[in-house]
């Protein structure tokens, strides 16, 4: 994992408002999430644009399991390295909620550092 190319995007409150990683095909190399609520929460990726995903309707390309925190100070943590990347052919959307697929916000928005090219 030692190219100079690499980008990073880091959110402070994700939830249900997607937030577009990459708008053109790429690669995501690694995500570490922090999650202060008391019951675990999800990520959601898409390989598609914001505009042509239905959250809880859409096939999310990966849906990651966020452990629970015991409180806003000691949070749940899930990272996740990739060294050759996953391929995404058309862009990287992500959201977070409260399950697998659903359109269910977190009662508290996670915390995101998303590794990509």
């Amino acid at each position: 994992m030692n190219n100079p190319s690499y980008r990073t995007n880091f959110q402070s409150a994700l939830s249900t408002t997607a937030v577009a990683v990459k708008t053109t095909g790429g690669h995501l190399y690694g995500i570490e999430v922090s999650n202060p609520n008391v019951v675990s929460e999800w990520i959601q990726i898409f390989d598609a644009l914001a505009a042509d995903i239905t959250l809880g309707t859409t096939t999310p390309k990966l849906s990651l399991a966020v452990p629970k925190g015991a409180s806003a100070t000691d949070v749940g943590i899930m990272d996740k390295l990739w060294e050759d990347g996953i391929d995404f052919s058309i862009g990287i959307t992500v959201y977070a909620t409260s399950a697998p697929t659903t359109n269910g916000a977190p009662s508290t928005g996670l915390t995101a550092n998303i590794l990509f090219y």
